[in-house]
């Protein structure tokens, strides 16, 4: 888990219960998509835009 994700998990207890509740493809997919920004900024970007994602209940995959 990136450090920099778990510490915006910690921060937010909805987006967190709703990533601990995704099945391991739809993790690893959050995850892998994280590591592979290159610039600081996109990934702040995409990090915020999955928490966004999981606070409203939403998947990359069904």
């Amino acid at each position: 888990m990136p450090e920099d994700l778990q510490r915006e998990l910690d921060r937010d207890p909805a987006a967190a219960a709703a990533f601990a509740e995704l099945d391991a493809r739809n993790r690893y997919s959050i995850i892998w998509r994280i590591n592979e920004a290159k610039r600081p900024e996109t990934r702040q970007r995409r990090i915020a835009t999955y928490l966004d994602m999981l606070r409203r209940g939403e998947r990359l995959h069904p």
